[in-house]
């Protein structure tokens, strides 16, 4: 099992060594990220346009213990993949509206992909990591739209 990042909006709180795409050849990870820095994301719902725009919010926390959640995706036809996330993680659906971590069904809610595709969520278990945490958002403040505002963590969004 390998571990995946996902496209979410506007703020991405994950494990620091998720990979977050930067253009569509090259991701780094999360914990490398600072205000300033380039980050691909699309420019609507849509995600028929992606572009670079600069980090407004960085933030991170140390290496402790704290309880997060392991995501677990893919089918028979690909390798099953996971995302470690905070448990207030948002993610959007095929309806183009963000679901709250809380609220994900596994074998019935599908995360969607930079192309618009779904993957289905296979497991969501919460447990105790040790690992850093980092948060970063294309704008510094809440927003009204999500336009601009999904960042590419990997191939998922």
């Amino acid at each position: 099992m390998s571990e995946s990042s996902q496209s979410n909006a506007s703020l991405s709180s994950a494990i620091g060594r998720t990979l977050i795409s930067v253009s569509k050849d090259y991701a780094k990870p999360l914990q490398e990220f600072g205000v300033g820095d380039l980050v691909l994301v699309a420019e609507s719902t849509a995600l028929k346009s992606w572009t670079q725009k600069p980090v407004k919010f960085a933030m991170g926390t140390d290496a402790r213990q704290k309880v997060l959640a392991k995501i677990s995706f893919g089918n028979q036809k690909q390798e099953i993949r996971y995302l470690i996330v905070t448990t207030d993680q948002l993610f959007l659906m095929r309806d183009g509206k963000l679901k709250k971590l809380s609220r994900l069904i596994p074998h019935s809610d599908e995360l969607v992909r930079a192309d618009g595709t779904t993957v289905p969520i296979q497991s969501i278990t919460l447990d105790w990591f040790s690992e850093d945490i980092k948060d970063i958002a294309t704008s510094a403040g809440s927003t009204q739209s999500l336009d601009g505002h999904l960042i590419l963590a990997n191939v998922l969004l």
